[in-house]
């Protein structure tokens, strides 16, 4: 069970169409790798948009590392594959409104040693029809020094932390 808590990094990952490559969302975000040091556990969910076109497919889903924010030199992390054990299977691929993907993978899976240090969630398809949304989110946790990965410190209108536990008189 994954437990998100102040020492998780959230990224969303905002709707943008699939079919079109140059999209802003696409090259500003979707493209972007996030630096993974620090976590232990990645989580990323894509779903299919409000005006996914039913006869259309995705065809490719997949976490990739990256040796820069910019995603140079990037390698597979998780695997996409005509009926895929464990990862995507492109032969049932997802291609309804609110289908969605879950892929998780660690970061000690990841080539440190050879630079891999940033992660991206990639998306594609090809042929598709009309407007094809997707969006997402990738979340980091289980960070190494919880309080390190914090997302930032307490401070009055700009970051406010708030939990259950009951007040100290």
């Amino acid at each position: 069970m994954m437990k998100v808590s102040a020492d998780a990094k959230v990224i969303p990952l905002p709707m943008f169409s699939i079919r079109n490559t140059n999209s802003a969302a696409e090259a500003t975000v979707w493209a972007v790798a996030v630096d993974v040091t620090g976590y232990h556990e990645i989580y990323a969910k894509v779903v299919l948009g409000l005006t996914w076109n039913a006869a259309d497919d995705l065809l490719t889903v997949k976490l990739q590392q990256c040796t820069s924010a910019a995603a140079a030199g990037a390698k597979d992390l998780t695997t996409v594959g005509s009926g895929a054990t464990y990862g995507y299977d492109s032969d049932t691929p997802l291609d309804a409104l609110t289908n969605s993907v879950v892929l998780e993978a660690n970061t000690q899976d990841m080539d440190a040693e050879g630079g891999f240090k940033y992660l991206r969630v990639y998306a594609a398809t090809t042929s598709n029809t009309g407007t094809d949304e997707v969006y997402g989110v990738l979340i980091l946790y289980n960070a190494r020094d919880k309080y390190a990965q914090r997302e930032g410190a307490a401070s009055a209108g700009v970051t406010m932390y708030v939990d259950t536990s009951p007040a100290v008189d």
